[in-house]
């Protein structure tokens, strides 16, 4: 089923957001949409002051703070939060994301621990900057180029567990659920969260309330969500009703 225009918008805004600078092929490719479709998009978007149009695609708007200064300061706070929940001998599922990312780096100063993660950037960032033991999934590379998909990925999550779950959410709501941007990512998050391991799962401050994409799953799946204390305290109360651990740092 086609997503709706706000829909779409909506995904379009949190990749410009989490990336940076997108392109309309990228956008057309994720979307399943023509390409007059995202430009039309795009043309609305920044009517609404939320991305800036550029030749071949879109970036922030003027005066937003860059993604790579996000990442240095709520990004590491619930990276580290995320690492200091790892127990040495535990075996983790890491997903893509730039805040998965920084767990993985706040992980590094471990020992004992082994990492499963379809995220080729997390995958290659371990493996030379850690002594962990990390676990690619295999399959194909898919888009955005950071991650693996594909049914290798589910073939290779079957044989093995985690102790828990790490993934990275685009929007949760108390009644609307986890989301994320990612079709072939969201059905794998939902086969993920469902097992045995502790689901944690986390979450931009902004993002906290909002929703827009593919629907990963009910909020109550997630055993701890974890975000930046910037996050609406009334969304995190009525998240913490539901029976989820709050982090917020």
């Amino acid at each position: 089923m086609s997503m709706l225009s706000d829909e779409r918008q909506s995904v379009i805004s949190d990749l410009v957001t989490r990336r940076g600078v997108v392109n309309v092929a990228d956008l057309v490719e994720h979307l399943g949409v023509s390409p007059s479709t995202v430009r039309r998009d795009l043309e609305k978007l920044e009517r609404r002051g939320l991305v800036r149009r550029i030749h071949g695609g879109a970036a922030p708007p003027d005066g937003a703070q860059p993604p790579h200064e996000r990442a240095s300061s709520e990004g590491e706070r619930i990276g580290r939060a995320a690492a200091n929940r790892v127990q040495a001998y535990e075996t983790i599922y890491l997903g893509p994301g730039r805040l998965t990312l920084a767990t993985a780096r706040a992980l590094g100063a471990k020992a004992n621990v082994t990492v499963i993660t379809n995220s080729l950037e997390i995958g290659h960032w371990l493996a030379t900057h850690s002594d962990l033991v990390v676990v690619l999934t295999g399959g194909r590379v898919g888009r955005p180029r950071d991650r693996l998909d594909g049914p290798l990925v589910q073939q290779a999550l079957q044989a093995l567990r985690a102790d828990r779950v790490i993934i990275e959410s685009v929007g949760i709501s108390p009644d609307q659920g986890l989301m994320d941007v990612d079709l072939a990512q969201a059905e794998l998050c939902r086969e993920l969260i469902e097992g045995p391991g502790e689901a944690i799962v986390l979450v931009p401050p902004e993002r906290i309330g909002r929703v827009g994409g593919v629907l990963i799953g009910p909020a109550s799946d997630a055993d701890v969500i974890i975000t930046g204390r910037e996050a609406s305290e009334a969304t995190l109360w009525d998240l913490s009703q539901l029976g989820i651990a709050i982090i917020s740092v």
